[in-house]
Parts: structure tokens; C-alpha cells; sequence
């Protein structure tokens, strides 16, 4: 299957290609032109959520080039600022954990779940017995918990 070309600073090229040097997906280009009937150059110059950008260290790149520049991966990147809130520098600079990295990290959450979770147990086991004593949670007398 041939794909059509468009020209395209001086050349045919095709939405693939153009995409790749303007930083606007193919699928988004192909959309505005054919769907809203839109020509190359405006398809070109409304960008697009993927393209924004993000200067750091007096350079402007989108995050799939400072995925490619950092070696970071682009989901992990667009995790650390969008989801864990991090800024720019440390989302760049902080290294990427390794696999076993990661499963320490793992087994000590599962640790300290495990704690939490006993803690949690053995208080309210705590105050259950002084209910049955006649003592409130905190261990003054309370009629009104006495069974």
C-alpha cells in the first residue's frame, strides 16, 4: 500500500515522515487534514498535547526527546511530573530504579503493610477487651459499652 505524500519543506514526503520532524503524530495530522480539511502547514502549527514542551538547562525539548536524550523512558517521565507532581530537573536527573531496586522496594511496602496491618489488629483487639470490661477505648469507665 503506497501512502501519500505531501510536499513538505521542498520535498514529498509522507505524514509519517513529517510527523517525525514536526513532533505532531501522523494520526493527528491525518485527521486535521482529512477530517477538518485542514492544509499541511495549519495542521502543522496547532500543537498537539503530546508536543508540549519542557525547558530544563536552557534546552526546549517535548518528552519523547528527553526520553531519547536522557534514556528515561517517556511513561516514566510523564508519571514522575504528571502523577507524582515532580519538577522538571528531578524527573530528569533522578535515576531510574533497577529491577532489584524495585523488588526491595516492593518487599519492604509489603513489610511495612504487614506491620500497619498487625498494629491495627492488636489495637482494636485492645479496645474490644475493654468494651467487654466496661472501659471506653481509652480506659475510663463507660457504661454505655459495657455488654
Amino acid at each position: 500500500m503506497r501512502y501519500p505524500t505531501y510536499s513538505f519543506q521542498g520535498q514529498q514526503r509522507t505524514l509519517a515522515e513529517i510527523g517525525r520532524r514536526t513532533g505532531v503524530s501522523p494520526k493527528a495530522l491525518r485527521g486535521r487534514i482529512v477530517k477538518q480539511g485542514m492544509t499541511l502547514e495549519e495542521a502543522i502549527a496547532i500543537p498537539t498535547a503530546k508536543s508540549r514542551t519542557f525547558t530544563f538547562d536552557g534546552k526546549t525539548r517535548t518528552i519523547s526527546q528527553w526520553a531519547k536524550e536522557t534514556g528515561i523512558n517517556s511513561a516514566t517521565l510523564r508519571e514522575r511530573i504528571g502523577q507524582f507532581g515532580w519538577t522538571l530537573e528531578r524527573a530528569l536527573t533522578e535515576p531510574v530504579m533497577d529491577m532489584v531496586q524495585r523488588n526491595r522496594r516492593k518487599r519492604n511496602m509489603r513489610i511495612v503493610q504487614r506491620i500497619v496491618s498487625n498494629v491495627r489488629r492488636e489495637r482494636n483487639e485492645e479496645i474490644i477487651r475493654r468494651m467487654l470490661k466496661g472501659l471506653g477505648p481509652l480506659g475510663h469507665p463507660c457504661r454505655e459499652h459495657s455488654i
